[in-house]
């Protein structure tokens, strides 16, 4: 079935040509895909206008709901952060959101001490 979100924000051709760069690098971009599309939601109910990207606003998309684990904060603060990178690359200036959620590795050995 085809895809039939109707992009409205003032980022929405940017957020398309992000989607498209990563698709035609050899991403699949599924799960990213559907980011986008809120993110692009987000930013049109907010009010927000213009071709930018401020902290509160990253902030509040990557973090503002609750009941999400560290691991999807994680994957929208990888997400904004390319788009960031994106849209530095066409010129514009936005914040970049730091990747700071990774989730912690732990050992799946045991080790036993006589």
């Amino acid at each position: 079935m085809k895809n039939n979100y109707q992009w409205k924000s003032d980022l929405s051709t940017l957020l398309q040509g992000y989607l498209t760069e990563k698709q035609m690098t050899g991403f699949k971009f599924k799960y990213q895909s559907r980011e986008l599309e809120r993110f692009d939601d987000y930013f049109y109910r907010n009010g927000y206008s213009g071709i930018r990207l401020t902290k509160p606003m990253a902030d509040k998309f990557i973090y503002g709901v609750d009941y999400e684990k560290s691991s999807t904060h994680y994957k929208k603060e990888i997400l904004l952060n390319g788009l960031a990178e994106f849209l530095i690359r066409q010129g514009y200036t936005v914040f970049v959101p730091p990747i700071k959620s990774a989730p912690k590795k732990r050992c799946s050995h045991m080790f036993f001490v006589k």
